[in-house]
């Protein structure tokens, strides 16, 4: 499950196999479209190279995907795929033999930036998604995680009301300057009809993963949490959501078009649990 949101225009229901899917992430309203972003003098994102020229520019029409989650009229349906980069394509297993951790692929803007422009190249979609993962902004709100052979690690896992102060504001300038600059590259380097998409895990599946210590098959913990201690949950999910409506709004004002909500574990929970 996976939305689209761009800032002002609201969020783009989109069909998922079988199922048609839709939520939102709230994005602050000072989170500007960086296709309609007046050039800003010295700014907090000027100290450290400032945006790429062409991400400011308005001399380009706003690229087909992102006129068509504005529901304007286009000529044609977006193309791009939700999973573009990956193990499909030989490009990248031969980047995963010569860098076989993938934080430093996904945490290394060369190399994620690479990985990101794979599949444009190949492919020519309407969209670029920057690749990273779901867990990224974690370090930056006070949780640990690690990503070995078998698949995602928190560690420890966030179960308790002591857990809950574990949690802090992130500053994703500081925790995440990697996301910056693969942003603001793919920006510069892409055709200005492609949007550049950005990526965040949505609030529950980004949760699911924190206190469930890593993947999991029956999702026992945050399910006992729902049950037992509801307050808890709730506090918690308020929490990750407040971050990443920060970390969205930080992706936005780097260079991408729109954002793009990994729900990846929403199919555990009821409608009416939604």
């Amino acid at each position: 499950m996976f939305v689209l949101s761009c800032p002002f225009y609201g969020t783009k229901t989109v069909r998922s196999g079988a199922k048609t899917v839709k939520g939102k992430l709230r994005i602050p309203m000072n989170a500007v479209d960086a296709r309609e972003r007046e050039p800003s003098g010295a700014s907090r994102e000027d100290t450290t190279g400032g945006a790429a020229a062409s991400a400011t520019s308005s001399t380009h029409p706003l690229p087909l995907l992102v006129r068509a989650v504005r529901h304007e009229p286009v000529e044609r349906p977006p193309v791009w795929l939700m999973r573009q980069a990956g193990r499909h394509m030989s490009a990248y297993r031969e980047l995963c033999k010569r860098h076989p951790s993938f934080r430093e692929r996904s945490e290394v803007a060369t190399l994620s930036t690479e990985i990101s422009l794979q599949p444009y190249r190949a492919y020519h979609p309407d969209a670029v998604i920057m690749f990273s993962d779901i867990l990224t902004p974690l370090p930056g709100m006070g949780i640990t995680f690690d990503i070995p052979e078998r698949g995602p690690v928190v560690n420890p896992p966030v179960r308790s009301y002591d857990d809950l102060q574990r949690f802090r504001e992130i500053d994703p300038y500081v925790s995440t300057p990697f996301v910056r600059e693969t942003l603001q590259t793919l920006r510069r380097v892409v055709d200005p009809e492609v949007a550049v998409l950005g990526f965040v895990g949505a609030p529950w599946t980004l949760l699911t993963y924190c206190i469930e210590g890593g993947s999991s098959q029956t999702y026992s913990q945050i399910k006992k949490m729902a049950f037992t201690e509801p307050a808890l949950l709730h506090e918690l999910l308020a929490r990750v959501t407040d971050n990443l409506a920060i970390y969205a709004s930080f992706q936005i004002e780097c260079g991408a078009d729109a954002i793009q909500i990994f729900d990846s574990w929403a199919g555990q929970l009821v409608a009416s649990g939604f």
